[in-house]
């Protein structure tokens, strides 16, 4: 058996059922082997304590037979329990991009983020708007199964869940991905590069025949496909799309066959992206290869898919040594070096008179070296002040831009609750957006006239200033869709204008507090000259958001700087 060099990677897939190992230059595979595990050693993803120590044992087992001794590793999990979502926000900067991510998660994921490891990519997004993929991972399940691969001494640098890792295979855009496991199965639906929604069941039967498992995947498919259509009716599933399958399979033509009937699709394997060796079961290993190519990749782009990110937790990831690190090192070997020269130098004094003198120059000379020094901190000093400052200013307008978000928001909530809560029994809401001031509001209905109940109970609520009827269809089955155009009051259009407050602040003012009303905002800061105040509030009445600028106060404080009082008045 060759020994495997440590130039070599590892990419393994973990699941309830055992692991698969497979070894590779980064081109070409060149070992695999699997691990079976017995029933409960790992349950739902989740490494069950009582027999972490025998995994171990199992993994260093294998590494030993085949005497591999590698040092980066890339880890494939199973989807079970994972959640991913994209999220679309309003533009935003970086400096807040991650508490808008936080924020929006802890809104629409069912568990919360302290118990997950959250990792995002930025993917394209409309014009004006921020767009992001999250991946979450339960720390249940990720800690015991990193605490248990560092036992076996295998330090992963990679990970991701399979779903993902199948989007990336895949050399179309769109199409529908089923993998099939032992346990359990994974639907993806991929449009146009973006992987979801993502599904990972669970077989329900213990021993699950290929027929039974064919009938399983077809229920569920279908019911991902109506999920899906029914949140994107301008991008739907048709019936044209095919289905590419991996996994485990006994007969790969036949279940190909089958599925198709059951489908009515045209359902083929996945397809190796990389050459493998004659006999080796690729389909098995998809999740390995597709690992392969995320290491092999330059730009860390592979296949089709538009996420394409790392989703093992920083606290696991290994650092590198920074260049701070290793000057302070160097720095520490020079000061000990130069401290047992002046050592030396020092004995050396007592042998003659001399070499006392030498040493009172050199004294003498060192003292010169650290009054500069000593000038050369104090410019430091100096300077980390003024990055302090900076970043105090920073810390300001971040806060206020928060609070933007948070009143935001509250007047989003607001109105999808009174969206919901005024709906009588018997209408359906199949879709609610809310842009800049107007409220679209789509539904099904048995009787027509129950919308304009609809409409009534929405005019009293106050939250909307016109409400109009655009679209009443009636339907096959005798029920009615209709289509409802509201327009907002003020108090929800005022946030718009936070954009343009945030947006033209110059870094020589700061908004230190804003309170806002039904017409007007208020807001107290500081400004270093009343120039750049001046030309601040210029800008904004040149906007076109406010009717009226009103300045309440100007008070010049102690360092010369100016607080100021200013009340925008909304509207054109």
């Amino acid at each position: 058996m060759n020994k495997h060099t440590n130039k070599q990677i590892m990419t393994i897939f973990i699941s309830d059922t055992g692991m698969r190992l497979m070894l590779t230059d980064g081109k070409q595979v060149s070992d695999w082997s699997e691990i079976d595990f017995a029933p409960g050693q790992i349950e739902g993803s989740v490494v069950n304590d009582e027999y972490a120590d025998n995994i171990v044992a199992q993994i260093k087992q294998v590494l030993d037979f085949k005497s591999v001794n590698v040092k980066k590793v890339l880890i494939a999990i199973s989807g079970i329990r994972c959640l991913t979502r994209p999220l679309l926000l309003p533009k935003l900067p970086k400096e807040i991009l991650d508490e808008a991510v936080h924020r929006e998660a802890v809104r629409v994921l069912p568990v919360p983020p302290d118990e997950l490891y959250m990792t995002y990519q930025s993917i394209a997004a409309p014009e004006g708007k921020t767009q992001v993929f999250l991946t979450a991972i339960p720390k249940r399940i990720l800690d015991p199964l990193m605490n248990t691969l560092d036992k076996a001494g295998l330090k992963p640098v990679f990970l991701d869940i399979k779903p993902l890792l199948l989007a990336r295979v895949s050399s179309e855009n769109t199409t529908i991905l089923i993998d099939v496991q032992k346990m359990d199965f994974d639907i993806v639906i991929m449009m146009k590069g973006v992987p979801q929604p993502i599904r990972t069941v669970p077989f329900s039967l213990e021993n699950p025949t290929r027929e039974d498992k064919i009938a399983m995947i077809r229920e569920e498919l279908e019911r991902t496909i109506t999920f899906y259509n029914s949140n994107n009716p301008e991008s739907i599933v048709d019936d044209t799309l095919s289905i590419h399958v991996s996994g485990v399979l006994d007969d790969e033509d036949e279940f190909c066959r089958l599925l198709s009937e059951e489908t009515h699709r045209d359902v083929r394997m996945l397809p190796s992206p990389v050459s493998v060796p004659e006999g080796f079961n690729f389909s098995r290993y998809m999740a390995n290869i597709s690992l392969i190519q995320q290491e092999a990749a330059v730009n860390k782009r592979t296949g089709n898919s538009v996420v394409s990110m790392n989703s093992l937790p920083l606290k696991y990831r290994m650092q590198p040594v920074s260049s701070t690190n290793i000057l302070k090192l160097l720095g520490a070997a020079f000061a000990v070096l130069l401290v047992l020269s002046l050592g030396v130098l020092i004995s050396s004094t007592y042998s003659s008179i001399s070499s006392k003198r030498t040493a009172l120059d050199t004294s003498r000379s060192l003292l010169q070296q650290q009054q500069l020094e000593t000038q050369i901190i104090n410019k430091q000093i100096n300077d980390l002040k003024a990055e302090i400052s900076a970043m105090e200013t920073l810390q300001t307008n971040l806060a206020s831009a928060l609070t933007a978000l948070e009143a935001r928001s509250l007047g989003l909530n607001l109105d999808i609750q009174t969206t919901a809560g005024n709906s009588p029994d018997a209408i359906q809401l199949t879709e609610v957006t809310h842009d800049n001031g107007q409220m679209a509001i789509k539904g099904v209905v048995p009787l027509a006239s129950t919308v304009d109940l609809y409409v009534a109970s929405l005019f009293k609520t106050g939250r909307f200033t016109d409400i109009r009827i655009e679209n009443m269809t009636m339907q096959e089955d005798t029920t009615h869709t209709f289509t409802l155009n509201c327009s907002l009051s003020v108090d929800s259009n005022w946030v718009s204008s936070i954009g343009v407050i945030l947006g033209n602040l110059p870094g020589t003012i700061t908004i230190q507090f804003a309170a806002t009303s039904d017409t007007a905002l208020t807001l107290n800061g500081n400004s270093m000259t009343e120039n750049a105040l001046m030309k601040y509030l210029e800008k904004l009445d040149g906007s076109g958001k406010f009717r009226l600028i009103e300045i309440v106060e100007i008070i010049r404080v102690e360092d010369n700087s100016l607080d100021f009082t200013v009340v925008l008045w909304l509207g054109e």
